[in-house]
């Protein structure tokens, strides 16, 4: 059951990255005060370094979510249906042991 677990934490986390790349690339452009968009790479100078190329490959990200998103609505379900079973079962375990 721990090996499902990391799997299924793995797989949200992949699932949820595209989201976190969105995120911090507005977050940085904004607290820069560069402009963005997501029609071509600008130019956005922090300490001499243009990272506007950077930028753009992170926001660009959320158009991963498009199918992450599915396997987001798929997997989670499947764990909570899951831990259920492991749930009952153990819980059935117990009482069989306790009688």
């Amino acid at each position: 059951m721990r090996i499902f677990r990391w799997i299924m934490m793995i797989i949200v986390a992949i699932c949820v990255l595209p989201f976190i790349c969105t995120l911090l690339a507005d977050m940085i452009v904004a607290m820069a005060g560069c402009d963005f968009n997501l029609g071509a790479s600008q130019t956005c100078a922090i300490g001499g370094l243009d990272i506007g190329p950077a930028l753009y490959f992170l926001a660009m990200q959320g158009y991963a979510l498009f199918f992450t998103v599915p396997v987001l609505i798929l997997t989670l379900p499947l764990w909570a249906i899951v831990e259920i079973v492991h749930w009952l079962r153990a819980r059935h375990a117990a009482r069989l042991n306790a009688e």
